[in-house]
């Protein structure tokens, strides 16, 4: 299988190209990174360690969510992305992909560091990823 680790330079940055696009289509039709800017409800009185409580304990109900969002909600839709991962464009084959040939692609550290650095340049637009926090410290 043709993947993003293993295909030739010209196709890697065309390819990549391609999924940026449909990342940032992925990204307005599932509104996941919405998920993301739920904050915890800070009370008055509330010592910074217990703050830090909340806000650890709203990242966990986020992440949950986003992955209820992404592998059920919008499973179709998430399916298309990381067939992309594969040089698969029908949505058809995507159905038939082997989830783990297709987990390895996705887990390859190359591939992870790739993606992450995009977003950190601002190549891909991952709408307002900024944790900020409205305490001040």
């Amino acid at each position: 299988m043709k993947t993003l680790a293993n295909c030739t330079t010209v196709e890697f940055l065309k390819q990549s190209n391609k999924i940026r696009h449909a990342v940032s289509e992925y990204l307005a039709e599932t509104k996941i990174l919405d998920i993301r800017k739920i904050k915890p409800t800070i009370k008055d009185g509330m010592n910074e360690e217990e703050k830090k409580a909340a806000y650890r304990e709203q990242a966990k109900k986020n992440i949950s969510a986003m992955l209820d969002n992404a592998l059920e909600e919008n499973a179709e839709a998430t399916v298309r992305i990381l067939a992309l991962l594969c040089f698969i464009d029908d949505a058809e084959e995507a159905e038939q992909l082997d989830p783990f040939d297709l987990l390895d692609v996705i887990l390859s550290e190359r591939v992870l560091n790739f993606f992450t650095r995009l977003m950190q340049s601002g190549l891909m637009d991952m709408g307002d990823t900024s944790q900020k926090s409205t305490s001040k410290e």
